[in-house]
């Protein structure tokens, strides 16, 4: 995120304002320092010390680097952070390249744990703005390694952003329609992976991972409704109840026993090829499912049958019932046909 930042100190009502390319970054650096009693501005870290719980806000977001460092001077001259705040630098006395040359003082190869020089950097910016360059020929190039390659893509050696605003808003825009496509995908994927908690719970987490490339981890904070639960809600009807309820709750809830809902529809599939019912014992034998299963589906379980309505191909389970019931049957089963043709309308 591009844009300008204030840090504030309720304590003494001072203000911090600061400017990046990446805010996120830069607010996870500035505090790093300041616990670890290593920021380089002093009137900072001294207002740190007193008052630990400084506030980081972001008072501006925008678009473009172009003008980052004039509306950064008209927010420093605002808040009144160089008189009477912890800013350095009064850039309405020494215009622009007073900050400049402050901030250039740690930039690229003047910083202290620099491994490249500054034109290194920048012939990898350049190269990466032309787009038809890959991070491994640009490492070829320049000998800038691919992990700084793609330090550099997601806004790292900021310095050199600053320098060339037009070719780092290439790299950002490129960035962002690559992401926005990536996005797409995974939200597909994570919809996929919440259906298949929802209509196999008994499948294992490890087992979900390899059927869909997300960790264990990531489904766990699925299911729990820790990650993505808006996404979810938004596309998945059933999600709320999921959610209230559990996994093995929803599942209880719609007495669906998931477990065997593979061997169900073997079982019906094999019924509806030979157009013909099937006593327990030959679904058991040739459609080779529990005896449990051949039971409840010989029986016609109204709890199963719902649950095979909702999860199958509709009309392969209709087609079984009709089958079901095609010989003389007990009133048990007839009742229960009735009710799940009923239902299923």
């Amino acid at each position: 995120m591009i844009g300008i930042y204030g840090i504030y100190d309720e304590v003494g009502d001072k203000w911090y304002i600061g400017s990046s390319i990446h805010i996120n970054k830069r607010k996870i650096e500035h505090f790093s320092k300041l616990r670890n009693n290593k920021h380089e501005n002093k009137k900072l870290q001294s207002a740190f010390n007193i008052n630990p719980n400084l506030q980081f806000l972001l008072i501006e977001e925008l678009r473009t680097i172009e003008k980052l460092l004039e509306i950064e001077e008209s927010y420093i001259n605002e808040f009144d952070s160089y008189y009477n705040g912890y800013n350095q630098t009064n850039i309405t006395e020494g215009s622009f390249m007073q900050l400049l040359s402050v901030r250039q003082k740690h930039w690229g190869e003047l910083h202290g744990s620099s491994k490249y020089t500054n034109l290194q950097i920048e012939e990898a910016l350049k190269l990466l703005a032309s787009s038809t360059y890959t991070a491994s020929k640009i490492e070829e190039t320049t000998g800038v390694d691919k992990s700084t390659i793609h330090y550099i893509i997601k806004g790292g050696h900021e310095w050199v952003h600053l320098k060339y605003p037009e070719l780092s808003l290439k790299i950002k825009n490129r960035l962002s329609i690559k992401e926005n496509s990536g996005s797409i995908n995974k939200n597909s994927s994570i919809l996929e992976v919440f259906r298949a908690l929802i209509n196999y719970p008994s499948k294992s987490f490890d087992i979900l991972s390899l059927e869909t490339s997300i960790s264990k981890e990531t489904i766990s904070a699925i299911s729990s409704g820790r990650q993505y639960q808006k996404l979810i809600l938004e596309n998945i009807p059933e999600a709320r109840e999921y959610y209230r309820l559990g996994r093995i709750g929803y599942a209880k809830a719609h007495s669906i026993n998931y477990v065997y809902l593979e061997e169900c529809k073997k079982a019906l599939e094999y019924v509806v090829s030979i157009g013909a019912h099937c006593s327990r014992d030959i679904l058991v034998k040739r459609a080779e499912i529990p005896e449990t299963v051949a039971r409840k589906i010989t029986e016609l379980d109204i709890d199963m049958f719902n649950s095979l309505l909702r999860l199958l191909d509709k009309a392969i389970v209709l087609e079984y019932l009709n089958i079901r019931t095609s010989k003389k049957c007990s009133n048990k089963i007839i009742n229960n046909y009735n009710y799940l043709i009923s239902v299923s309308k």
